[in-house]
């Protein structure tokens, strides 16, 4: 729906719609350079809900691993990036 991008674009002195976080104060610093679109952070965005086709898997990495990578690193992360990605779940709630 793009509100929660546009409600942040504003919160941040942005213009509604506007295309990338430049230089967000409020993201950790590095991260601050990355070229982020307004709305990198909805899941779901103006996604209409379709049967997903099966894939082959490419065999480089499995599901399995992944989530223990991801929930490894999660517990790795730095306390200003942790605080950055919970005030961004709490918004979007």
């Amino acid at each position: 729906d793009g509100g929660g991008a546009d409600a942040v674009a504003a919160a941040r002195g942005g213009e509604p719609g506007e295309a990338l976080f430049k230089d967000d104060p409020l993201m950790p610093k590095k991260y601050r350079s990355l070229p982020l679109k307004a709305d990198w952070y909805i899941s779901g965005k103006s996604k209409k809900p379709t049967k997903r086709k099966h894939r082959k898997s490419h065999g480089k990495i499995g599901f399995l691993e992944l989530t223990r990578m991801i929930a490894k690193r999660w517990g790795e992360v730095d306390d200003e990036t942790r605080q950055y990605c919970k005030m961004m779940t709490a918004m979007e709630l």
